[in-house]
């Protein structure tokens, strides 16, 4: 269920007008879910121009150069399980070549944690976004910190980039208008609330089945691939208020 809390902090995003306060919300948002680092990039939006695609990095620059000039996005297995993961991973769980484990050495040797998470964010159109978190934490902090941050950063994760696509890229505002039923509106409103399909079904008073068709529809209506992403998307469009 995402907290009262979580959505008043997130939705300050709507009165953010420029680029940099955006990144420097997420940055601060970081400090205060308990990470040391936090990345939000897009690789790949084929109907938006973007200048640059770490949009939020909390990363030195000296990392970031060495990154770049180095071309380490070629042995980044972070960056190459974005490309087929749907649903968030661990990078300590991640299967690593040589030279992926080099990589990962290496960024070691800039302070940068072997304990992080990625969140891959797909949209319509093979559009592709990640956001990232690490923290330099012993297993049981990690843990701590994975249980208590997993939802509340996915939920930052979808409705950032939302955000993001909305306010700042050449597309914003040409996009039309989300129309949902008013049942595929009420089953993302429950979802919001933490119920799942049996759970709602039950309370609308209507088969299982039903409420995962309604849930499919809107999902495709709103170009994502999962009831999460469908209702972070329709909160970030006011479409839903939970």
């Amino acid at each position: 269920m995402l907290t009262t809390s979580i959505q008043d902090s997130v939705t300050q995003l709507d009165k953010i007008d420029n680029l940099q306060d955006f990144s420097d919300f997420l940055l601060t948002l970081k400090d205060h879910l308990g990470f040391d680092h936090f990345t939000y990039a897009i690789f790949n939006s084929p109907n938006v121009k973007v200048r640059d695609p770490l949009v939020a990095c909390s990363y030195q620059n000296e990392w970031l150069d060495y990154y770049f000039s180095e071309d380490c996005i070629n042995c980044d297995p972070i960056v190459r399980a974005a490309q087929k993961s749907h649903t968030p991973y661990i990078w300590e769980s991640l299967k690593k070549n040589k030279t992926e484990q080099a990589f990962m050495q290496r960024a070691q040797d800039f302070g940068i944690s072997k304990r992080g998470m990625t969140i891959p964010i797909r949209r319509a159109n093979n559009e592709l976004a990640l956001v990232s978190v690490c923290a330099n934490a012993n297993k049981g902090q990690w843990n701590d910190l994975m249980n208590y941050s997993v939802p509340i950063v996915r939920f930052i994760a979808d409705y950032c980039h939302d955000a993001f696509i909305e306010k700042f890229t050449e597309a914003a505002g040409e996009s039309e208008e989300i129309k949902l039923t008013a049942r595929e509106r009420e089953c993302l409103l429950w979802t919001a609330r933490g119920k799942s399909n049996w759970e709602i079904a039950n309370i609308l008073n209507v088969a299982e089945r039903t409420v995962t068709f309604h849930i499919g529809n809107a999902c495709t209506k709103l170009g994502v691939n999962g009831r999460f992403q469908a209702t972070v998307k329709a909160i970030a469009h006011h479409i839903i208020y939970p």
